[in-house]
């Protein structure tokens, strides 16, 4: 029973892996890649440990096709410098009478925290959202319900930048200004100028079968490809992007290990779509590209 149990919490955990992962850890275990989704969190789920399967899930809990709203916080790595556990992430935060709640009030509330091997703190919050009427079937009565939603922080130990991951940029905000409050610091959203969005197209040539767009309409895609030593001023392509104006953004596509992951960087606003699938690796690797831009390392 307690073997079954155990394979039900594997599956538990896998359903919310993409398919590119299960395939991974199958071809890791020379099971045989053949069939459905589901298929393979069967083969996965009685062959694989727990724990594997469990450090698998915890880089893509909070993953998925993910917004980021990027954010300065002059000086946060300093106070969180020495942390080394959730414990002392814990103790940090209420040395600011700034501890994890239990109770959701009305406004996003902090309700976790996570020290993350490769150095990176992720804090939890929680907050409602509308109220939503629906007919309960058992009395057939109109009752009200509140959704519970909830968003991601992250920032590493060594970086200045705070990542606030939710679709709603007001949440992020209000978020960011909660933070910055209790910690005592200063900081503000992050914008990327017309420069530092052609310092990510630089970045996007050192990069394995990259293409870049810019969000701005009417301009063309570019493949880097072939332009590794280009001086990017005197491509024409790219001479088009400066004379049109400011750029909104770009979206650029890369191989990533033995897949392929496309951002879409928002200029204005300093945010990062990642319009594929990811987890904690990934993001960890585009926002700490993102920190060396805004100069925050």
């Amino acid at each position: 029973m307690k073997e079954l149990e155990k394979i039900r919490e594997k599956k538990e955990m896998l359903k919310d892996l993409p398919i590119r992962i299960l395939k991974s850890i199958v071809s890791q275990h020379e099971l045989s890649p053949s069939g459905s989704k589901e298929d393979l969190i069967e083969k996965v789920a009685r062959e694989v440990s727990f724990d594997e399967i469990f450090s698998y899930y915890q880089q893509y809990l909070d993953g998925g096709k993910v917004t980021c709203h990027l954010f300065y916080a002059k000086g946060i790595k300093d106070i969180f410098k020495e942390v080394k556990s959730k414990k002392d992430i814990i103790r940090t935060l209420e040395s600011y009478g700034y501890a994890p709640q239990e109770e959701v009030s009305e406004k996003p509330t902090l309700v976790g925290v996570e020290f993350l091997k490769s150095g990176w703190i992720k804090l939890k919050y929680e907050y409602p959202g509308v109220p939503i009427k629906y007919r309960d079937i058992s009395d057939k009565k109109i009752k009200t319900m509140v959704p519970l939603f909830s968003a991601i922080v992250k920032f590493s130990v060594s970086m200045d930048i705070i990542e606030i991951r939710t679709r709603n940029r007001k949440i992020a905000k209000m978020i960011f200004r909660d933070i910055i409050r209790n910690l005592k610091l200063t900081g503000d959203s992050i914008e990327f100028t017309d420069k530092q969005i052609l310092e990510w197209v630089e970045w996007a040539k050192t990069l394995r079968n990259a293409r870049v767009k810019p969000l701005t309409e009417g301009l063309s895609s570019v493949s880097l490809t072939a332009e590794k030593n280009t001086d990017l001023r005197v491509h024409s392509e790219f001479k088009k992007w400066i004379e049109k104006g400011k750029l909104r953004g770009v979206i650029i596509q890369f191989d990533y290990k033995e897949y392929t992951l496309a951002i879409q960087i928002n200029a204005a606003e300093g945010k990062i779509f990642f319009r594929s699938f990811v987890g904690e690796e990934e993001i960890e690797f585009v926002i700490s590209q993102a920190s060396r831009i805004a100069g925050l390392i």
